[in-house]
């Protein structure tokens, strides 16, 4: 890239706009780390350190900018002059105004997803439209209007300096000398990053990738991606003779139940989203579930540690109709199988003569789950698409009239028996609150306090629903179970949402099972459980049978499970396990391995990995032992046609 001299006449060269789309950017581009590194400045040298770290985070940018603008130059010297030429022309301005609205946008991507934008993470999004309410509750319209307007503006800016500096000789040494120290200067950055920013989660290295980089790598390593768990299939901790783990149990204690009643109907809800570190009913310091800890020590069995396999809705809502572990890369049964011969839960009491009903707050043709459910039992399938309820954004309808909806249908036959999945949308982001009365948890947090609002307004209608079922005569004759597809992240771990890590916001969420026939009500069961356990529970706790091959437990197997597997495909494939007190995570892209044990650390900040080797290899031979083998008979199934998603 070099600035011609050229006399006042000479009409502007496509070299010379290139070079303005790059000081464009490169502005951009440090504008984008300032605002996204903190900010603490007391004294000359705390602001000198300030200077220092934020030359660290924007050297990956300003070197991707430069080998941009190099190879725009180039391909412009291709194309000489002529048509050709102009297209050229106009195609880098394109990109050059695309790459800068990037850089801008990577200043909300951060703060909301907190790590770059992957082409396997729009891949998870589905490419569905219901995404639009998160989005703009993270973009306001200044920063939109920032977005779209200021790449021009910068442009605009820096063609008025380009054009005065053209009219400078530069020699070519200086601009291969500049380019040179820009190279080192980026080598030497990632250095400094790598031997003292150690920690991935820490938020300074997150913000030292260029998001614009990341972006285009991952469409190129997906295109050559090697499969690592082919690899993993012929090693000696794919197998499941590796882990050296018991079969499931699933004999139930007759004493749970009170002079061998049962249950006659099942209704399970799920709240979508909620980790249940947040719910007072397993310890948080904010009141958000008073209605169901009345219920809980009244009606209830409570589970302290319940875990999804994966924090996925897709992954979780499989592994909780199937009784089986999901699949552990980016397929999704619910969407790319959605015929794959496994008896759900729907299948199996449908066949008893029982009417089966899938509700949901939000579109149930997100991840084409809708395919699945009417394949394997469903009957009645009611979704924000056909529910006559007020839109509350683009995720769905109020949860209120999916319940109401709920029992409205049992209403037209209540003699017969019933199993039906109730599923939430208001606790997922942007959160939405209702009403007015709900407190105030942690008003200097906004989103987390309008995330904690919304489970206090899905706790009242916990409490709203059983007094419905009450007042129908249905109460004594209906097991509630009241669980999560996964967990929320606010920043622990330098985590947001969910999907990315295996931690415990993620991971851990709540499972209490409500019916009034128990014997011993408000017991709380502190061993750990997961969401295929709940299937073969639910099927002997109705006297009906339940299948062989189940990767579930029963929930009070007299021998509780020993390994608790994990996986997680948001940001790269992590597996994990939980055994005891301990909590372990691989992660199979990098080969980094944590281990914490959570009865001294339960917020899993000190990594002990290093200290207990033997340790970290048995769980990870146990969680994959576990795990893959399921993944490969599932992925063997034939594969179906993929099919268009739609809102």
């Amino acid at each position: 890239m070099s600035f011609p001299a050229r006399s006042d006449s000479a009409a502007p060269g496509p070299g010379q706009r290139v070079a303005a789309w790059a000081v464009a950017c490169l502005v951009l581009a440090l504008g984008a780390k300032a605002a996204l590194l903190p900010f603490a400045v007391s004294d000359a040298g705390s602001f000198l350190r300030w200077v220092l770290r934020l030359g660290l985070v924007v050297a990956q940018d300003f070197c991707f900018v430069l080998a941009v603008a190099h190879l725009a130059w180039f391909t412009l010297a291709l194309a000489g002059r002529g048509p050709a030429a102009r297209g050229v022309a106009w195609f880098w301005h394109g990109v050059f105004y695309l790459l800068g609205a990037y850089l801008l946008a990577g200043v909300g991507i951060y703060r909301w997803a907190m790590v770059p934008l992957e082409l396997r993470h729009l891949w998870l999004t589905g490419g569905s439209m219901v995404v639009v309410s998160s989005l703009a509750s993270a973009t306001g319209w200044f920063q939109s209007a920032l977005v779209l307007l200021g790449p021009w503006l910068a442009y605009q800016l820096a063609w008025l300096a380009v054009r005065r500096l053209a009219a400078v000789p530069w020699p070519r040494r200086y601009l291969l000398a500049a380019l040179a120290t820009a190279a080192w200067a980026a080598w030497v950055s990632q250095q400094y990053i790598q031997h003292n920013w150690r920690d991935p989660n820490r938020w300074e290295r997150r913000i030292a990738q260029s998001a614009p980089w990341v972006m285009v790598r991952s469409c190129f390593q997906e295109l050559g991606r090697e499969d690592l768990l082919q690899r993993l299939h012929a090693s000696p901790a794919g197998s499941r003779q590796g882990a050296n783990l018991p079969p499931p149990r699933r004999a139930v204690s007759v004493a749970e139940l009170s002079e061998d009643a049962r249950p006659r109907n099942v209704l399970v809800l799920v709240l979508e989203s909620v980790g249940a570190e947040y719910l007072s009913l397993y310890g948080s310091p904010h009141r958000t579930t008073p209605c169901l800890e009345r219920l809980a020590a009244r009606y209830g069995v409570v589970f302290e540690r319940c875990y999804v396999t994966a924090p996925s809705s897709c992954k979780s809502l499989y592994s909780l109709l199937s009784g089986r572990y999901p699949r552990c890369d980016w397929g999704l049964v619910l969407r790319d199988q959605p015929r794959l011969p496994v008896p759900t839960l729907f299948d199996l009491l449908h066949r008893d003569g029982y009417r089966t009903l899938a509700a949901h707050s939000g579109y149930w043709s997100w991840k084409a789950r809708d395919r699945f459910l009417q394949a394997h039992g469903v009957e009645c399938v009611l979704d924000a698409r056909t529910l006559a309820a007020r839109r509350l954004n683009s995720w769905g309808v109020e949860d209120r009239a999916m319940l109401q909806a709920v029992l409205d249908w049992i209403d037209r036959q209540p003699q017969r028996p019933f199993a039906a999945l109730a599923y939430t949308i208001q606790t997922h982001h942007p959160y939405v609150v209702q009403s007015d009365r709900a407190p105030e948890f942690v008003p200097e947090d906004p989103t987390l306090n309008r995330y904690l609002r919304s489970v206090w307004e899905a706790d009242r209608l916990i409490a709203w629903l059983v007094e419905q079922l009450r007042r129908r005569g249905l109460w004594e004759q209906t097991l509630l179970v009241v669980t999560a597809d996964h967990g929320e992240s606010f920043g622990q771990h330098g985590q947001r949402i969910h999907s990315f890590a295996l931690y415990e916001p993620a991971v851990r969420v709540p499972l209490v099972l409500l019916w009034p026939g128990w014997s011993r009500p408000g017991k709380r069961l502190a061993h750990p459980v997961q969401q295929v356990d709940l299937l073969p529970t639910l099927l002997q706790l109705l006297g009906r049978p339940v299948p062989a091959d189940l990767d579930g437990w029963h929930l009070w197997a007299a021998e509780p499970r020993r390994v608790v597997p994990l996986v997680a495909t948001g940001n790269g494939i992590i597996f994990g396990a939980r055994q005891g007190q301990w909590k372990y995570h691989y992660h199979l892209e990098s080969d980094r391995e944590e281990l914490y044990r959570l009865d001294d650390d339960p917020g899993e900040r000190h990594n002990l990995a290093s200290e207990y080797p033997r340790r970290c290899a048995r769980l990870r031979r146990a969680a994959l032992g576990l795990l893959l083998p399921r993944h490969r008979q599932t992925v063997a199934a034939a594969p179906e046609p993929a099919v268009r998603e739609s809102k």
